[in-house]
């Protein structure tokens, strides 16, 4: 009976392990639309992340954080889908990685999707991708 038992608690602290690091890779928000105090708000997180370096072209500013394995993409003024964010998070899979994206707008969605789309070809260059 101490054995199922003891089963039953480890079974319960590895789905916790596990959702928790799911949980890290999850979404910042749980829609795609959010708010733009909600954009601001997460842009200024991130940018206080440590170590987090920043560089900005074509209205947006990418802000990678290489302990985090992430990519932000925050769109400036002047982009089409500002205010939005896309996430790239390299993620280890088998021999090779791939790339987790994830994006919020709190501007026009289609404008949004348009950009979203435009790191397609990008994603597809990192090793393992489908």
């Amino acid at each position: 009976m101490h054995r199922v038992s003891r089963c039953f608690v480890a079974l319960a602290v590895l789905t916790q392990t596990l959702t928790a690091l799911a949980d890290d890779k999850a979404w910042r928000f749980p829609t795609d639309h959010i708010t733009t105090a909600q954009w601001q708000t997460f842009r200024d997180e991130v940018l206080k992340k440590p170590g987090a370096t920043r560089q900005e072209f074509a209205n947006q500013l990418v802000i990678t954080v290489s302990s985090e394995l992430r990519i932000y993409v925050f769109t400036e003024p002047g982009h089409p889908a500002h205010p939005a964010v896309v996430v790239r998070a390299i993620v280890a899979r088998g021999r090779g990685s791939e790339v987790q994206r994830m994006g919020h707008y709190a501007g026009d969605q289609k404008a949004f999707d348009v950009w979203w789309h435009q790191f397609d070809a990008l994603d597809a260059k990192v090793p393992g991708q489908h």
